[in-house]
């Protein structure tokens, strides 16, 4: 998971977007993360954490790294077999489905700054 952290830094650092919550839980899915490494895989020489991420869903899906990479995204037929690869429950897959189990559950589950900032004036006041 740390892999898909250093991602979102690059993205932040050089995407200009947002580094919160949603935007980590909205990466949280074998579907989310497999579209965004096909996404990226133009760029993997832009930027190693690209090309450590590229390479993490690669592994995840048993494919070569080299022809993930130079895949034509308009081959339909390349397509629809890494998108069946992320459904399918190899003990890759399942493990990285546990660890975005836990990341979900462990960021729905935390108290926002507001609400954490109130219990801490609370547990002064009493």
């Amino acid at each position: 998971m740390c892999v898909i952290l250093r991602f979102l830094i690059y993205r932040r650092d050089n995407e200009k977007i947002a580094f919160n919550f949603s935007d980590i839980l909205a990466l949280m899915s074998m579907n989310a993360l497999v579209k965004t490494a096909i996404k990226y895989k133009f760029q993997v020489e832009k930027d190693g954490a690209i090309e450590q991420y590229v390479r993490y869903i690669a592994k995840i899906l048993n494919v070569n790294y080299e022809e993930f990479v130079k895949a034509d995204i308009r081959n339909i037929e390349w397509l629809n077999e890494i998108l069946k690869k992320s459904e399918t429950h190899t003990q890759n897959v399942n493990e990285v489905l546990m660890c975005i189990k836990a990341w979900k559950n462990t960021l729905s589950n935390m108290p926002s700054l507001a609400e954490h900032r109130r219990e801490q004036r609370m547990a002064k006041s009493v």
